[in-house]
């Protein structure tokens, strides 16, 4: 069982490998990316306008007593929630092309961010799955949801290999070492 479970991670690791290639990144970035910036993207920046402009107005609504409390209870919380989905989205756009245009290897910090702000947008996609309505917008979202697992394992796995030979001691680990990248070894 073991040697089943190391076999798949070696395949999925060497799987990852090709992430790390530019040309499939800038492919990514155009088949991906793009269309998913301009729809998703948007959106999202429309939301955490809507969100931003919201909480003032439902405060200013309260105090006049325009409206009734519940009403304005209603919008306050709508508002925070478009708030709160849009930057969710905004934030997993900017890590979705952080993972695009930063260069290789990533430092653990630098890895842990991406893996943040991508989760975030993966947070954010994916209601759009559900109640995305017809068109593209849930078929989008599903892309983007795949694309940020996928970005995240690749984030999660790009160390592995070196975790992997660390936990050996010995000639392994000496000869591991020689092959490791700069940012793996702390410099």
């Amino acid at each position: 069982m073991a040697a089943v479970a190391g076999r798949s991670t070696r395949s999925l690791e060497s799987t990852m490998r090709y992430l790390q290639h530019p040309a499939v990144r800038a492919l990514i970035a155009v088949l991906i990316g793009i269309p998913g910036t301009i729809t998703l993207g948007l959106f999202a920046l429309f939301a955490l306008g809507v969100g931003a402009f919201g909480i003032p107005q439902s405060i200013f609504e309260a105090v006049s007593g325009n409206r009734h409390l519940g009403y304005v209870g209603e919008q306050t919380l709508m508002a925070l929630l478009f708030l709160a989905w849009g930057a969710a989205g905004v934030l997993g756009m900017a890590g979705f092309w952080a993972w695009v245009l930063m260069r290789r290897p990533f430092s653990r910090k630098k890895q842990k961010v991406l893996t943040i702000l991508v989760l975030c947008g993966v947070v954010a996609a994916a209601p759009l799955t559900i109640i995305g309505g017809g068109g593209w917008y849930p078929i989008i979202a599903i892309v983007g949801c795949v694309t940020g697992v996928v970005l995240i394992a690749d984030s999660v796995l790009s160390n592995y290999s070196l975790e992997r030979t660390v936990r050996h001691r010995g000639p392994r680990l000496a000869a591991a070492r020689s092959s490791w990248p700069a940012a793996q070894l702390g410099r």
